[in-house]
């Protein structure tokens, strides 16, 4: 997933004298696999005459070549080197530089940033127009239902929020759905929308998962935009 090409264009990002690791150098370089929705920066480091190639993900985790945890020498060899002068700011022009290449290669880059869904997800008795993705049978009723993204323009969070209601009524329930599948409250509603009986009754079809994954696709892409272009429309 997080793989680079053997002719990627590397960026210096460190040279450094460590009393524990000697002499450090890091080179830096975005992932250039197609299709790849991952933000992270493949690094290429080298510490007491070994290198080691070995990913840095946005957020600060530090893999090996195979996408494990690094060990604990080279996470050390490159927090020592995360420290000297221009490290950060070169690796943030990656991530940028990487999130803006995802971005256009998905034709994303440019305008606001509106969710796009196809047709052939969408649930039975879906209405756009009435912010409608699906409907669900509970207890006799037909429930209505959509998924939101996180509405906070500063959270990292790739959470998704099911909201369903008896359209013509007030009461609605939020339920949030986080990247590995577990559910939660956020918001009550009446009596029947309890979380066992949504998840039962969506979770276990194909369809809906389908459109999970699609929405999951949406958030990091509405990350990525926000992160070049600031807040824009969900």
């Amino acid at each position: 997933m997080m793989t680079s090409s053997g002719n990627e264009s590397l960026r210096h990002l460190a040279d450094c004298q460590t009393p524990e690791y000697g002499a450090v150098s890091v080179h830096g370089a975005t992932c250039t696999e197609d299709g790849c929705l991952c933000d992270t920066v493949n690094l290429k480091v080298t510490a007491g005459g070994e290198q080691k190639a070995l990913t840095l993900t946005a957020d600060g985790t530090l893999l090996d070549d195979e996408l494990r945890p690094a060990e604990d020498r080279w996470g050390g060899v490159v927090r020592a080197a995360s420290q000297a002068p221009g490290f950060q700011e070169g690796f943030d022009t990656l991530v940028t530089q990487r999130r803006a290449q995802v971005l256009e290669a998905m034709g994303r880059l440019e305008g606001a940033f509106e969710v796009q869904l196809p047709e052939s997800l969408l649930g039975e008795g879906a209405d756009l127009e009435r912010d409608i993705l699906g409907r669900v049978e509970l207890d006799g009723q037909r429930y209505a239902w959509r998924i939101e993204l996180c509405a906070d323009p500063g959270c990292e969070c790739e959470n998704l929020f099911l909201v369903v209601w008896l359209p013509g009524e007030p009461k609605r329930a939020v339920f949030a759905i986080t990247a590995d599948g577990r559910w939660m409250v956020e918001q009550a509603g009446n009596a029947a929308l309890t979380m066992d009986a949504v998840e039962g009754a969506l979770v276990a079809t194909e369809a809906f998962q389908a459109l999970l994954g699609q929405m999951r696709v949406e958030r990091i892409l509405q990350k990525y935009h926000r992160s070049l272009r600031g807040p824009s429309v969900v």
